[in-house]
């Protein structure tokens, strides 16, 4: 049984920890001083990290309510999927999220999973220009994502 998992936002002298554990869980995540990093811990072992990162074009600092986000990099040891750690750590973002508009580009097979949380689908051609373009690269890649929003609807 898991208990005692603690949930925290890194300070930028702590983010070598969060690119360390991407290592670790052979995700691609790197972190840049920009970011937000949170992460899950058990014990002081980080078990999941996500990266809020300001989307370029946004000029209001990352905390202000009209700061345009992406979620990136949501990952959790192996060890610990399929646990309920994922949602736990989902809805303590949620929360860090709070009314700031946030993208994400998930896997079509974790549109359920988003979804709990606010998240919805935008069709690409209904994206602005800076969520459109990395998204059409993606795919040209041959990856199987989605355009997902949370705090976009009756925006301008």
């Amino acid at each position: 049984m898991l208990c005692d998992i603690d949930f925290e936002q890194l300070t930028t002298l702590s983010y070598p920890l969060a690119n360390r554990f991407y290592k670790q869980a052979r995700e691609k995540g790197k972190t840049q001083s920009s970011d937000e990093i949170y992460v899950a811990r058990i014990e002081q072992k980080i078990i999941a990290a996500v990266r809020l990162c300001p989307l370029s074009g946004s000029k209001v600092l990352s905390t202000q309510p009209s700061a345009k986000l992406l979620l990136r990099s949501l990952a959790v040891l192996p060890e610990y999927r399929r646990t309920g750690i994922g949602t736990q750590f989902m809805q303590y973002i949620a929360e860090q999220i709070g009314s700031r508009e946030c993208w994400c580009y998930p896997f079509s097979w974790l549109q359920e999973f988003y979804e709990q949380f606010g998240f919805h689908i935008v069709e690409p051609n209904d994206a602005p220009e800076f969520i459109r373009t990395p998204f059409g690269n993606y795919q040209r890649q041959g990856r199987d994502i989605l355009i997902m929003a949370l705090n976009t609807r009756n925006k301008d």
